[in-house]
């Protein structure tokens, strides 16, 4: 990814997104961004190369039910790798850098 690039995942990992481990095996981590905003979802993906999109389609009839697209990461390996190129552009990196490398 481009410094660009980065600072952009960065801040939307940082604003919509969560980083964390998903199961009791130390190296089993997740990260994902959700938003209503297709465009912010699939640039994730452009810019990562990684990851998969879901949709959950809602209702739209009620307060807080639009339709919403996660960008999802779960194999280990791609989720450092994101991990160690955000180090200087979201502090949930940072934050989770050194967790994931006491598996090792």
């Amino acid at each position: 990814m481009s410094s660009i690039e980065r600072a952009y995942v960065g801040a939307l990992l940082d604003a919509e997104g969560s980083l964390s481990p998903h199961s009791s095996w130390p190296r089993s981590w997740r990260m994902q961004v959700s938003n209503t905003e297709v465009e912010l979802i699939s640039a994730l993906l452009r810019a990562t190369g990684v990851g998969r999109v879901y949709y959950d389609a809602r209702d739209g009839n009620t307060l807080g039910s639009k339709a919403i697209w996660t960008w999802m990461v779960q194999p280990y390996n791609d989720v450092l790798a994101i991990v160690r190129q955000l180090q200087k552009f979201s502090i949930k990196a940072q934050v989770a850098l050194p967790c994931m490398m006491e598996v090792y």
